[in-house]
């Protein structure tokens, strides 16, 4: 069984890699994937978790 914290932290990476595959395709404005990834994620996800 995975911990709180493991879980979290993989589901940072996943967010990352989503925003990098975002960035990518070019159809949302960089500026605002930069914002989505400066946003307080460990709030997000520890709601999540």
């Amino acid at each position: 069984m995975k911990t709180r914290e493991e879980r979290i932290k993989e589901l940072s990476q996943e967010m990352d890699r989503m925003i990098a595959a975002l960035k990518e395709r070019g159809r949302i404005p960089r500026e605002t994937l930069d914002k989505i990834k400066k946003r307080n994620r460990t709030e997000v996800l520890e709601k999540a978790v």
